[in-house]
């Protein structure tokens, strides 16, 4: 008997998928998110798919539409943070108005409507909503303002569905322009120096009390107070939080625009991004961490705005992103197992033409071992959009799913079936 796998090998360009992109937003994306089987798109843009939309648009299996008369007034109207929680899509930015409705550069929508996040009470004078998270039951406001919601709440708030509430004495300086959480713990990174009065330099972490310190912080050079350097993302991972954006330094190591918190230390990965570029999104596949930004390299490999780090090498995905003779600039990621979607600045995406917004089909290998008189056939457990199919005549294929339920081992979705009569190719196909 013979077994085989049915798959081929591919050019590494050819999971690049940009049609999602033609025609694209005519403006840049600058936030992607997926929730469900929709695809939401915000940033900057009039237009997108052929869709007049203002800022913001979901993609479906009916294609783009927009929400409502999206985001409007003020000098640049931009949506620059998503969430979704409890079937309400919250958008945050710099706008003056959300439909016709006067929302202050944050804003609800419900599937149907706009609404305010409380009443004339959003991110008041001129402020900036820059991050977004959603911990537990409780929305996270990151940016550049002195009140939210009435409250005197430096850079950063927490929203319960009802009323806003400060997190002590919020964040000192520039701006917050990322956040994450995990359970009741929340990091907050960007470009400060004190963290409710503690000396915390561009990160800092909320325990449930008080904010504190993440060892010396992330910095660009060692001077009194700090020097230099920004976190313009943060990913939250087991035991810890991963942070990405434009610095040299994490704690006491050389760490070249991303490293990983592990609880009690930083650590570098691999040589870093680019020294000349910078890091703008992060996003977790599995064991499989992305990273997108402005950059030509990733580790000792050419990687054009998006790398792939493994655990232990940087590997670029295909020809990456092209903005002209440029590397694109990718300012979003958003991962659903099986799909990577892209959202930026870029006319191209694995060397065919693609605006602002792109789409990376994730490699899946299927792997098949005999053992006696079964086969067991396994792959990547994030790999769950998948079919498992086979056929006994690849000259005249008539491919049928195997009805067996995967289990999860060790990362892997795993299958076990007894042997049958005669050849049998298996193959992985996308549902």
């Amino acid at each position: 008997m013979l077994v085989r796998s049915g798959a081929a090998a591919a050019v590494p360009d050819d999971y690049w998928d940009p049609s999602i992109g033609i025609p694209g937003p005519d403006g840049p994306v600058m936030v992607v998110l997926v929730v469900g089987d929709t695809l939401y798109a915000a940033g900057r843009f009039s237009q997108i798919g052929g869709v007049f939309a203002n800022s913001i648009a979901k993609f479906d299996t009916n294609g783009w539409s927009a929400l409502g008369d999206g985001i409007t007034v003020g000098l640049l109207p931009s949506i620059l943070a998503l969430a979704h929680h409890d079937g309400q899509l919250y958008v945050g930015g710099a706008f003056g108005q959300a439909g016709n409705v006067p929302v202050n550069n944050i804003a609800r929508w419900d599937g149907t409507n706009w609404f305010p996040c409380r009443e004339g009470v959003g991110v008041l004078g001129n402020g900036i909503v820059r991050a977004m998270a959603i911990g537990g039951d409780k929305l996270i406001v990151g940016g550049t303002f002195n009140f939210l919601g009435g409250l005197t709440t430096p850079n950063i708030a927490l929203w319960d569905g009802t009323n806003w509430a400060a997190l002590g004495n919020g964040i000192s300086g520039i701006a917050v322009d990322s956040v994450a959480t995990s359970g009741t713990t929340i990091y907050a990174g960007g470009r400060f120096r004190l963290g409710g009065g503690v000396n915390a330099t561009n990160i800092a972490m909320w325990n449930g009390m008080s904010w504190v310190a993440l060892g010396e912080g992330i910095r660009d050079w060692d001077v009194s107070g700090g020097g230099g350097g920004m976190v313009r993302t943060l990913l939250s991972v087991e035991n810890g939080v991963v942070a990405g954006g434009a610095f040299r330094l994490a704690g006491v190591v050389s760490a070249i625009n991303i490293s990983k918190w592990d609880g009690i230390t930083w650590r570098a990965l691999g040589s870093g991004i680019d020294y000349a570029g910078s890091v703008y999104a992060l996003a977790l596949n599995g064991t499989d961490l992305y990273a997108a930004g402005f950059f030509a390299s990733a580790g000792e490999t050419q990687a054009l705005a998006i790398a792939k780090w493994d655990g232990s090498v940087w590997s670029p995905l295909g020809s990456g992103t092209m903005s002209g003779i440029d590397p694109g600039g990718l300012d979003a990621l958003a991962v659903t197992g099986s799909e990577l979607y892209l959202g930026g600045f870029f006319d191209h995406a694995g060397g065919k033409p693609a605006n602002n917004i792109a789409l990376w089909h994730i490699p899946h290998s299927l792997s098949i071992e005999r053992t006696g008189n079964n086969v067991t056939l396994s792959w990547p457990a994030t790999g769950t959009n998948f079919l498992l199919e086979a056929t006994s005549d690849l000259g005249a294929p008539n491919w049928q799913g195997v009805s067996a339920t995967p289990g999860i081992i060790n990362y892997q979705c795993v299958v076990t079936i007894p042997l049958g009569p005669g050849n049998q190719f298996y193959r992985l196909r996308r549902k």
